[in-house]
């Protein structure tokens, strides 16, 4: 199926199997207060803002061999959600923020910018993610409550081949003081 937009402001459901929604001047899909939204085998490229927008504090996404790659934005940008699961694809950059908890599984997942995600709770890496040239940044149990954990299981990576210099100019070099 084609979509020029898919826009949803719901309180149900929403499912999306090979669905494109390219090529838009805003968001591919954007989401807001869907209790739950798993999006399949999907092509969300070269949009004019985000591939994905997704908020829905109590919501949860799911996102398995998805495309959202050369968008202007990010491939997938979630600034609320009560859980996100990536399983696959390639995104234009991740950013997840304010998410309750964080779950990449089974498949390789690539990004052609940054990956930044933050979780109040627990990070758990079930896949490999290769990050090209760019960062991968990951910030499990921001709301300081119980033992939440990033976890990374065997056999999988991440990858970058960014290379780490770092120029600071305001840096003043400590001096000694004589003993």
């Amino acid at each position: 199926m084609l979509f020029r937009s898919i826009e949803s402001q719901t309180t149900a459901g929403l499912t999306l199997g090979n669905v494109d929604s390219s090529n838009n001047a805003g968001d591919g899909l954007n989401v807001v207060d869907a209790a739950s939204v798993t999006t399949t085998n999907s092509k969300l490229n070269s949009n004019g803002d985000d591939g994905i927008d997704f908020n829905s504090a109590s919501g949860n996404l799911t996102v398995n061999g998805t495309n959202a790659a050369s968008n202007t934005a990010q491939g997938m940008n979630v600034s609320g959600a009560n859980g996100v699961t990536l399983a696959g694809g390639t995104f234009s950059g991740i950013s997840v923020l304010n998410t309750n908890g964080f779950l990449a599984q089974t498949a390789l997942i690539t990004s052609t910018k940054p990956i930044n995600v933050e979780a109040q709770n627990g990070i758990l890496l079930k896949a490999s993610i290769d990050a090209g040239a760019n960062t991968i940044r990951f910030a499990a149990n921001l709301d300081g409550a119980g033992s939440e954990f990033f976890n990374m299981f065997g056999g999988t990576s991440m990858t970058t081949d960014r290379k780490s210099t770092l120029l600071n100019s305001s840096h003043i070099p400590l001096s000694r003081m004589p003993s």
